[in-house]
């Protein structure tokens, strides 16, 4: 026939029409291989939460016995036998609560872990500044550890750099509860349904970080300051004791949350997995598969610290 091309007809095939939507089987398996991707080794960290939950209930009957002591300090005042018996209970009650705080340490540093690990199953970054936190810290213990060293050898200003000196030294100290403060700010930002930036911040963590602070300056001073009076020792005993209750009846609370929210947003992203099941016998446009990304977007968001 006259004027007929293959080459033309091609060219007429090639160019005509937008190209068509993928299969929605292949949208399906892509979709549900980041799921997959993203969750793959999640572990609940439900149980070691409760085993650190029951390490806190034990903190809450410590903290009422060294807050009672301390009080009971106040009343009977100095001159009474009864209140040197009661400062030399609270001498030895010491090694107790220091194993007590290296066995809390132990569960703590186990459930952290657990529950950093599942952050990105959960879609989400980890990072909280952990290397600026441990720089900071580090830095004002060296400092501080100089001051109290070189402080005999100023004798005109021995009281202040002493005193300057150990201020440092305590707040170095307080290392692991300003790490534990932003790791469990991370986590409860973490563990939000929908984006991070939009959820309610726990005020409970904040006084969590404030009883720590009490607790670990009270029963510091209470143990390695000489020549204290039995009303002030008293007093931070009974500071501490508060401490260590405010610290545990927060955490009872908290870290139990913190599981939850995770659980609930793995059970979200879990069940975006057959969202498009439902189409598989309808054509996809472009438009569904776009929509069908932005609606579960949240969930495999990266948030920044």
């Amino acid at each position: 026939m006259a004027g007929y091309s293959p080459t033309s007809k091609k060219h007429e095939r090639q160019g005509a029409g937008p190209a068509q939507a993928p299969a929605p089987s292949r949208i399906r398996n892509r979709r549900q291989s980041l799921i997959v991707e993203t969750v793959a080794g999640y572990e609940s960290v439900l149980s070691t939460g409760s085993a650190l939950s029951v390490v806190h209930i034990v903190w809450v009957l410590v903290g009422v016995v060294v807050a009672s002591l301390g009080a009971s300090m106040l009343v009977l005042g100095a001159g009474s036998d009864a209140a040197d018996s009661l400062v030399r209970a609270l001498r030895s009650l010491g090694y107790g609560i220091a194993l007590l705080t290296f066995a809390t340490a132990v569960v703590a540093i186990i459930w952290a872990v657990q529950a950093a690990a599942n952050v990105s199953r959960l879609g989400r970054s980890s990072g909280f500044g952990q290397a600026t936190i441990l720089a900071r810290h580090f830095a004002l213990l060296v400092v501080g550890a100089v001051m109290l060293a070189i402080a005999p050898r100023v004798s005109e200003l021995e009281a202040a750099i002493r005193l300057a000196g150990g201020a440092a030294v305590l707040f170095g100290l307080l290392m692991s509860a300003a790490l534990g403060h932003s790791l469990l700010k991370m986590l409860w930002r973490t563990s939000a349904l929908g984006e991070a930036s939009g959820d309610a911040q726990n005020r409970e963590i904040g006084i969590w970080f404030v009883s720590i602070c009490v607790f670990t300056y009270a029963s510091s001073a209470t143990e390695y300051l000489d020549e204290v009076t039995v009303e002030a020792t008293g007093m931070l005993a009974l500071a501490a004791g508060l401490g260590a209750i405010g610290a545990a009846v927060t955490a009872l609370r908290i870290v139990p949350a913190i599981a939850l929210r995770q659980e609930e947003r793995l059970r979200a992203i879990l069940a975006s997995f057959g969202e498009t099941d439902d189409s598989a016998a309808q054509p996809v446009t472009a438009q569904q598969i776009q929509d069908a990304w932005s609606s579960s977007s949240d969930l495999f968001s990266v948030d920044g610290d």
